[in-house]
């Protein structure tokens, strides 16, 4: 089990929080975001290796929430130096 998490166990931690507050479901967010479902459930579990902008993009849409918003929650949960230091 991990120790401590990476920036991606916590994006994922985040986008699902986001989700699930907005009471919207996987598939809700992979039809508006246009991803796919089950690359949703992977990143929400932290068991991707990357996330590229354009995902994060697509997140935003699918969540319906601005996509600086987004990013700007992202920095205040992950943290600058995390994001920098994962990769």
């Amino acid at each position: 089990m991990k120790q401590n998490k990476t920036f991606k166990d916590k994006l994922g931690q985040l986008l699902k929080e986001i989700r699930l507050k907005k009471r919207l479901s996987q598939q809700q967010v992979a039809d508006e975001g246009k991803i796919a479902r089950s690359y949703i459930s992977r990143i929400e579990g932290g068991y991707v290796k990357s996330i590229s902008l354009l995902t994060i993009f697509r997140f935003a849409k699918g969540l319906k929430i601005p996509s600086p918003e987004l990013f700007k929650l992202i920095i205040k949960r992950c943290g600058e130096f995390d994001i920098i230091e994962d990769y």
